[in-house]
């Protein structure tokens, strides 16, 4: 029984790892595209969130080629999208 814990327990490892190796790809395939983003957009962060950097929405705008962009960065710990975002891209 030991080793059948083992085994699955070492796919499931595996396929996280390729999970994660997949994901990090993506994410530099994106980076390494936001030259020719040139449509505009509008990028909201909270500074509490904890599954995103503010850092990369930051990263985002700055890296991107569009001339029509705005990016709002506000203190808060909780879903803001409908009380700072009208729905327009200045």
């Amino acid at each position: 029984m030991f080793v059948h814990h083992y085994q699955v327990c070492q796919l499931m490892c595996d396929m996280r790892c390729r999970w994660l190796v997949c994901f990090l790809q993506t994410l530099a395939e994106v980076r390494s595209r936001f030259k020719e983003f040139t449509c505009p957009f509008f990028v909201l962060q909270g500074t509490g969130d904890r599954v995103c950097d503010p850092a990369g929405a930051q990263m985002i705008y700055d890296d991107a080629a569009s001339v029509k962009k705005q990016i709002k960065v506000r203190t808060s710990t909780r879903d803001t999208r409908d009380q700072f975002y009208d729905g327009r891209i200045s």
